[in-house]
């Protein structure tokens, strides 16, 4: 069951659910040393889901592409909703093991905007 949003027949739902990012870990003001996150990894996650012909989505986050210089980290969030089905797709890559000093406030700006984005429900509603 979906948590009620209201009484207007209103439900939110989040389909990131899986890895969520919660908690930024590029929470430094300054920083003086390189970041070593180990490896360079890519997650994927996608997401299909029939909605019942009595329900619509009523809002989608808006689609999203970021990268830092020189592609070393990307995140991308695609999201449709077409003939019933809602399509989810995100990507986060870290095409890197370890980050110059000179990257980290764009790796903390673009783990924020994930953060952000992450957070967005959607609305489905039933059809009137």
């Amino acid at each position: 069951t979906l948590p009620k949003h209201d009484k207007l027949n209103i439900w939110g739902f989040n389909p990131t659910f899986i890895n969520r990012t919660t908690k930024n870990p590029f929470n430094l003001m300054d920083r003086t040393y390189p970041v070593d996150i180990g490896y360079s990894n890519r997650e994927s996650y996608q997401l299909e889901i029939k909605v019942p012909e009595s329900m619509t989505i009523t809002d989608l986050p808006k689609n999203m592409a970021l990268k830092i210089a020189e592609d070393g980290a990307k995140y991308s969030y695609n999201t449709k909703f077409e003939n019933g089905v809602l399509s989810f797709f995100q990507s986060t890559s870290m095409n890197k093991p370890i980050y110059e000093v000179e990257e980290y406030f764009s790796l903390k700006e673009l783990i924020s905007k994930i953060i952000q984005q992450q957070k967005i429900d959607y609305k489905i509603q039933t059809k009137k």
